[in-house]
C-alpha cells in the first residue's frame, strides 16, 4: 500500500498516518492497521475522535475510535482490527476531530483498499478517448488511470467511435494488478439518418450501438446492409450487442426499429449525459421494460459515455465475479450479472436468485422477496416495478414503494409474495447525493444518488434448465449488515474479528 496515500498533515499542527496495511489482500484475510496521531502544536489534544468509514467489502472491529489525550510533540497510536469480506476496489475514509484546533469539522484522510476474489467489482463500460472523440485530449491510458484513482473503478471498457483499442488496453492490463481495460469493444454509428418517426419530432437520427468483445467495428451501415445484420455479425463472432443511449435528445434511435431487432444483448438505459430520472434515461428504462415484456430478457446497465476526463466512471455497473478478469467482466456483460448505480449498494432478491436470473416455481407460488440497500447518502425513495411476459409490450407498475425522510441510510426488509408465471421484478432506489459521481452532466436530476437492478424472473419448473444464468453470488449466510449485503464483523471478547 503507497503510505503516502495514506498521511495526512497540518503543517505545525498534526500528522496521521496509517501504517500496516498489507500490500495484497484476498477476500477471507484478517489484519491489523494502525493509525498514528501525532501532535505538532504546543496546546495538549482531548478526546480526538477517530471515524472509520469502510469499504464495502471491508468489516471492521470499531467504527468510531478515540484517543483521549496526546501531549505536545507526542504521537499516539490505535489499532484496529479489518477483515476482507469479499472482493471488491473502493474508497478507505478516516475522518479526524481534534476540537483543540477550534475547527469541529472531521479532517479526512482517503485512500482506495482492493481486495481480490470473489467479489463485487464497479466497472464503466462506454469510454472515449483520443482514439475518437475523447474532449480534454484524454488518452484510453489517461482514463484508465482517472476511473481507478477518483471513482475507485476496478475496469473500464474504452469504447472508441471505429477503434477497438486492443493495443491500449494491453498496456494498462500489464500496468496495474488491481484494474483492468477490456479490449476490442467499440461505438458503432449509423450518422446522419433522417427521422422518420420517434419521440423528437425534429431533427437527425444517428442510432449508435456498443459491440464488446468483436474483431471489428464500423462506422456506418452500407447500402443493402440493416441493424439486424450487424446484430447477426456481433453475436456470430462471440460478441455482445448493446442499444446506445436510445433516446439522448442529439443521437437516438427509432423506437420501432430498435423494438424490433432481435438478439440484443442489452440496452444501456442510463447514459451519463443525464440522470436515470431525467426524461432521455427514463424513456430508455421504459422501452427496456416493453422489450423484456414479450420475452426478449435483455440486460440493462449504466455507463458514463464519458468524454471528458471529469465524467468517466460515473455511473456504472456492480456485477458478480469470482475473481476479476477479462473473462468475468464478459459474463457479467453477457448475462447481466449486476446493477447500475452512482454509488448506492443493492441487494435484491427472490428465492436467493437477483440480476437476470430466473425463479423456477411448480406447485409453489410464494416467494421470498429481500431489499436490502445502504448509502452514505440517505435513502429517499425505494421502488419494486413488476411487469409481465405477454404477447403485446407494456409498461412496468409499481407493485411495492417506500418513502424516507432523510433519517436513513441503511434498508433491510423481507416478505412473502404469491407470485405468478411469466412475471419479472426490478427495483430502483433513489438516496440525496450520488456518493461516487452525480451520474449525469445534464438535466434536473444532477447530483442524486440513484441505483437500479436487473430484472428476477419468475418462471414454471422444478428445477433450472441447463442454459440458466449462472451469477457468483455472495451468499449472506445469515449474518448482520451494516452494508448492503455485505457482512459486518465486530469485535467478541476474547477473539479478534469473529462472525455475529
Amino acid at each position: 500500500m503507497e503510505l503516502e496515500k495514506l498521511s495526512l498533515k497540518n503543517i505545525n499542527l498534526y500528522q496521521v498516518v496509517i501504517t500496516n496495511i498489507p500490500e495484497k489482500i484476498v477476500a477471507g484475510d484478517q489484519f491489523k492497521a494502525t493509525i498514528h496521531v501525532r501532535n505538532d502544536s504546543q496546546v495538549i489534544f482531548r478526546r480526538v475522535k477517530i471515524t472509520i468509514d469502510c469499504p464495502y467489502m471491508l468489516g471492521v472491529s470499531a467504527e468510531n475510535l478515540e484517543i483521549k489525550r496526546i501531549e505536545p510533540t507526542e504521537q499516539q497510536s490505535v489499532d484496529v482490527d479489518f477483515i476482507a469480506v469479499h472482493g471488491g476496489r473502493d474508497f478507505l475514509k478516516v475522518q479526524i476531530v481534534i476540537t483543540e484546533l477550534f475547527d469541529t469539522r472531521p479532517q479526512i484522510l482517503t485512500s482506495i483498499i482492493s481486495v481480490s476474489g470473489k467479489g463485487l467489482y464497479r466497472g464503466d463500460n462506454h469510454i472515449h478517448s483520443t482514439r475518437s472523440d475523447g474532449q480534454n485530449n484524454n488518452t484510453v491510458f489517461d482514463n484508465a488511470k482517472r476511473a481507478r484513482a477518483d471513482r475507485a473503478l476496478s475496469w473500464i471498457t474504452p469504447t472508441d467511435h471505429c477503434y477497438l483499442n486492443t493495443l491500449d488496453c494491453d498496456e494498462i492490463n500489464h500496468s496495474f494488478s488491481d484494474f483492468l481495460a477490456f479490449p476490442n469493444s467499440g461505438e458503432y454509428g449509423q450518422i446522419g439518418k433522417t427521422l422518420i418517426k420517434g419521440h423528437y419530432p425534429e431533427g437527425k437520427i444517428g442510432e449508435h450501438a456498443l459491440q464488446y468483445r468483436v474483431d471489428y467495428v464500423n462506422n456506418r451501415l452500407t447500402e443493402g446492409r440493416c441493424w439486424q445484420d450487424i446484430v447477426d455479425e456481433t453475436i456470430a463472432q462471440g460478441g455482445l450487442f448493446y442499444l446506445a443511449h436510445p433516446f439522448n435528445p442529439s443521437i437516438w434511435w427509432d423506437y420501432d426499429e430498435a423494438f424490433g431487432l432481435k438478439n440484443v444483448t442489452g440496452i444501456e438505459v442510463w447514459q451519463g449525459d443525464y440522470h436515470a430520472l431525467d426524461e432521455p434515461n427514463r424513456l430508455a428504462f421504459d422501452l427496456w421494460d416493453k422489450m423484456n415484456s414479450v420475452g426478449k430478457k435483455i440486460v440493462g446497465i449504466a455507463n458514463s459515455d464519458g468524454h471528458f476526463l471529469h465524467r468517466i466512471g460515473h455511473p456504472f455497473i456492480m456485477g458478480n465475479m469470482d475473481e476479476l478478469s477479462l473473462n468475468n467482466i464478459y459474463k457479467v456483460l453477457q448475462t447481466g450479472c449486476c446493477y447500475g448505480s452512482n454509488g448506492v449498494h443493492i441487494r435484491f432478491m427472490i428465492d436467493g436468485k437477483e440480476n437476470n436470473q430466473t425463479v423456477f416455481v411448480s406447485n409453489k407460488k410464494v416467494v421470498k422477496f429481500r431489499i436490502h440497500i445502504f448509502d452514505s447518502s440517505p435513502i429517499l425513495n425505494i421502488k419494486i416495478l413488476q411487469n409481465k411476459i405477454t404477447k403485446k409490450p407494456q409498461k412496468s407498475v409499481v407493485f411495492r414503494e417506500y418513502h424516507f425522510d432523510e433519517t436513513i441510510n441503511h434498508f433491510l426488509e423481507e416478505f412473502d409474495v404469491e407470485v405468478k408465471y411469466n412475471e419479472f421484478y426490478r427495483l430502483e432506489v433513489i438516496t440525496k447525493e450520488g456518493t461516487i459521481g452525480p451520474g449525469a452532466f445534464l438535466g434536473d436530476y444532477y447530483g442524486l444518488g440513484f441505483g437500479f437492478t436487473n430484472p428476477i424472473y419468475i418462471a414454471k419448473g422444478n428445477q433450472e434448465p441447463l442454459e440458466e444464468v449462472s451469477c457468483d453470488i455472495l451468499e449472506e449466510e445469515n449474518l448482520e449488515y451494516t452494508k448492503s449485503g455485505y457482512p459486518y464483523y465486530r469485535k467478541k471478547e476474547g477473539l479478534s474479528l469473529v462472525k455475529l
